[in-house]
């Protein structure tokens, strides 16, 4: 089908970054520094607007063979706008205990959405393809192979349809959700002079028992420890602690310590590590960060051992190198 699908008020970009979430980022001119990992000396400022998408990213192909590229974006639309009026309430002290069901499905969508996860989701797919095609070549259910091509699959790759990850993100949601049931939530103040910046995978999670050299992007055991942070605005966050669940039973969202210069920049500095792509920050002195993690991104790592009967499969979440999965061409 081709590209060329916009018409009338049909929507291209779609952000999987939000605008409006952006916008508290901004320095006084209304521009976001962007640092790209790709490219981590290359300076790049932009408006909210001009970043964080990708052309037709929730579009999705209908039973008519046409395309419908408004439903998930209007659908994400509807919290996105409720979001600047969500965080001016925080700002202001005004509780928001009776809006956390909007807070939680916002935390939620923005982790799904994002590409970091979409193409975590695709990587796995696209295993999982290979190996059951292997599996089926040695127990003979494939035809045999062309003469001097004998290990065409030891190098085989496969490619999975977009849409996949799209229907996945009510499954990442749901695992979430059992996350976020192990926290307190605590909003945290910022007024040490150097803002809170986010990325384009603003969700983060980790065990706060492993040292930084060792830790891995969003795994936790199931007893914990945990810890959750998601930066809202240049002034505000919210840290969520295993430790602190029966404080959030209690108090609901409550008011945590004031930031210190070495919690803004510890949590800086893990939000431009867990950073997929590029992060976003008001300030254009953080680019030994970009330097320093411009070959590291939350990524997926496989292991895979043959049985008799097949084949056991693990992956875990590692920072690495990252992995696109292979461009879709359907």
């Amino acid at each position: 089908m081709s590209r060329n699908r916009t018409k009338g008020n049909e929507k291209k970009a779609h952000h999987f970054v939000p605008i409006t979430y952006l916008n508290e980022f901004t320095n006084e001119n209304g521009s976001l520094r962007i640092y790209q990992k790709e490219a981590p000396n290359k300076e790049i400022w932009r408006k909210p607007i001009n970043t964080g998408f990708r052309n037709y990213y929730y579009s999705q192909p209908t039973p008519e063979g046409t395309w419908d590229n408004n439903t998930l974006e209007d659908h994400f639309s509807e919290y996105e706008d409720k979001w600047p009026d969500f965080v001016s309430k925080i700002r202001a002290r005004i509780s928001v205990n009776e809006n956390l069901d909007f807070l939680f499905q916002y935390i939620m969508l923005q982790n799904s959405r994002v590409p970091a996860t979409r193409d975590m989701v695709e990587l796995i797919l696209a295993q999982d393809v290979v190996q059951t095609v292997r599996l089926m070549d040695r127990n003979g259910m494939l035809p045999p192979k062309p003469e001097g091509l004998e290990g065409i699959l030891d190098n085989a790759i496969a490619t999975i349809d977009p849409h996949m990850s799209i229907h996945a993100m009510s499954k990442i949601a749901e695992g979430l959700t059992k996350l976020l049931q192990m926290l307190g939530l605590a909003i945290i103040r910022n007024q040490t002079g150097t803002s809170f910046f986010t990325s384009d995978n603003p969700i983060i999670w980790f065990d706060p028992s492993v040292p930084e050299n060792k830790m891995r992007p969003h795994t936790v055991s199931p007893e914990g420890p945990v810890l959750f942070f998601f930066p809202l605005a240049r002034d505000l966050a919210i840290l969520g602690s295993s430790e602190a669940k029966d404080f959030s039973e209690e108090l609901g969202l409550y008011e945590g310590q004031q930031a210190t210069p070495d919690f803004v920049n510890t949590m800086n500095r893990l939000v431009a590590k867990f950073s997929y792509q590029a992060f976003y920050s008001d300030s254009d002195e953080y680019s030994d960060l970009a330097v320093e993690f411009s070959s590291t991104s939350p990524t997926i790592e496989f292991e895979n051992y043959p049985t008799q009967d097949g084949t056991l499969r693990f992956y875990r979440r590692v920072f690495g190198p990252r992995r696109k999965p292979h461009k879709w061409s359907g």
